[in-house]
């Protein structure tokens, strides 16, 4: 958002100018106009709320159930300082968290607080948490996230920018991703990325990047397999450590040179591994000669037959070729993400 900056502002306030002084009013600019619509709309949208012309509540609405839901949940109400007054104190810091953010759980899988799920990779509707689900829908596909069974199959109308897929039973602003394999999809529609249906009916429906945006046109029939899906998987963070994604920043640091490094959600290593000889140290190892007349060849043994033959033989076996473990000490707790 930005404070009105058209003609005639005054330090990036309005006036109404003077006719008489030849000052001119303040103009309210698209742009400014846009920049607070947009504001307003996004809060009625982010809360899961269909924009509705005919009702000018809806603000209204969404920040009265926001503070009864955050006076159940724990929230703290701010006095006139923007502070948390001490009577309402200690409250719930987890509500302050940003959706997606994941931490240890020291308890039971039971016992898992409300807001939060578990993180075993498994698939979660998209309109249940909508929010989470268009974060993590960018990542599907990934080593941590496969992509969740789908719903069906789907083909396009180029005339119409529909999609087509039979019976599919969803409703209008409801959440979606898509996906190809052995092709590429219809030019308009983007893999790991939130779909809107609209203007659903038995076997079609239209889809937009947000709850009240444009149509998506669709140019092309792609080729392949196109499939539809309604839930995301949820990352699966089962036995495994974190580390930060490699190429942060957009450069990759390559202190780790796997390309699983540079990918959200890669993983690698492993729990215990079996050296090979190009991983093993240079070394060498002693041996006791016998010198003396000619004799059998003993193994493990160099022998002189005399008249200064070649030295050859093989030292004794040593160690089992067993994996070694290859974890650092651990400690293993249950993992959540705030939904």
């Amino acid at each position: 958002m930005h404070r009105i900056d058209g003609p005639g502002h005054d330090n990036n306030q309005f006036t109404e100018g003077d006719p008489v002084g030849g000052v001119t009013a303040t103009e309210v600019t698209a742009d400014w106009a846009n920049a607070v619509q947009e504001e307003l709309a996004n809060v009625i949208e982010a809360a899961g709320e269909m924009l509705d012309k005919g009702d000018n509540t809806q603000l209204a609405q969404v920040v009265q159930t926001r503070d009864e839901k955050g006076a159940a949940d724990g929230y703290a109400s701010l006095d006139s300082n923007g502070e948390v007054p001490e009577a309402q104190l200690p409250f719930d810091l987890s509500q302050l968290m940003p959706t997606g953010v994941f931490l240890p759980w020291p308890g039971e899988e039971a016992d898992v607080p409300g807001g939060w799920l578990l993180m075993y990779g498994q698939p979660d509707p998209m309109d249940d948490h909508p929010t989470l689900a268009r974060i993590l829908v960018k990542r599907q596909g990934n080593t941590d996230t496969p992509l969740p069974s789908p719903v069906g199959t789907f083909t396009v109308d180029t005339g119409t920018d529909e999609i087509i897929a039979a019976a599919h039973g969803k409703a209008e602003g409801q959440l979606l991703h898509v996906a190809n394999s052995g092709g590429a999809l219809p030019a308009g529609l983007v893999a790991r990325t939130g779909l809107y249906v609209r203007n659903p009916s038995t076997d079609r429906y239209q889809v937009s990047a947000t709850p009240t945006g444009s149509i998506l046109t669709i140019s092309d029939a792609g080729s392949g397999t196109h499939s539809w899906y309604d839930t995301i998987t949820i990352p699966d963070k089962r036995g495994v450590g974190i580390a930060g994604k490699d190429d942060m920043g957009g450069v990759s640091a390559n202190r780790v040179t796997n390309a699983e490094g540079d990918k959200l959600g890669g993983r690698m290593g492993a729990e215990t591994h079996v050296l090979s000889a190009a991983e093993m140290p240079s070394h060498g190892h002693s041996v006791n000669m016998t010198g003396g007349g000619a004799g059998p060849t003993n193994p493990g043994q160099f022998e002189n037959n005399g008249g200064g033959a070649t030295f050859g033989g093989n030292t004794n076996a040593a160690g089992s070729g067993a994996a070694h473990n290859n974890m650092q000490p651990t400690t293993f707790e249950n993992m959540i993400i705030k939904t």
